[in-house]
């Protein structure tokens, strides 16, 4: 699961990263909150063209939403990647120093992020079922 969640941050920062520095999306002055702002927003947008293309427009990687399987989740984190590095090309450099503004912003976002994994520790979505796996509720909610 930790995995999972290191490939998907992979997926979405990466790629915005990339992705920004090729389109030149910030200004040198723009603090880190503002361009994390960015590589999220565009690691959202390029990976749902990236998904749109693999599920309708190529012929051959048709697949249907139920085959993602995770070698074409790699081959997106692949992509990703190549983005990223060609990003890192372009520009020569991604990270900037964090400002006392961005420290204030990291620090409401922690809080907020704390708030939430202890409320769901109490209060989980599915109390009835104990997986995290989506699949396994829909399959119990369908059979009850």
């Amino acid at each position: 699961m930790i995995l999972d969640l290191f490939l998907w941050a992979g997926m979405i920062f990466l790629s915005g990263m990339g992705l920004g520095s090729i389109l030149k999306a910030w200004k040198e002055e723009d603090p880190l909150s503002i361009r994390i702002g960015y590589w999220v927003g565009l690691g959202f947008i390029w990976n749902i063209i990236l998904l749109f293309l693999l599920l309708t427009v190529i012929p051959a990687n048709r697949f249907s939403p139920q085959s993602l399987v995770i070698g074409r989740f790699y081959g997106i984190v692949i992509a990703d990647l190549a983005l990223f590095v060609a990003g890192w090309i372009r520009t020569g450099h991604m990270l900037v120093k964090p400002t006392w503004d961005d420290m204030k912003v990291f620090a409401t976002v922690t809080g907020q992020a704390i708030i939430l994994i202890v409320h769901f520790q109490i209060y989980p979505i599915f109390p009835q079922y104990d997986s995290q796996d989506f699949h396994q509720h829909f399959t119990n909610a369908i059979s009850t």
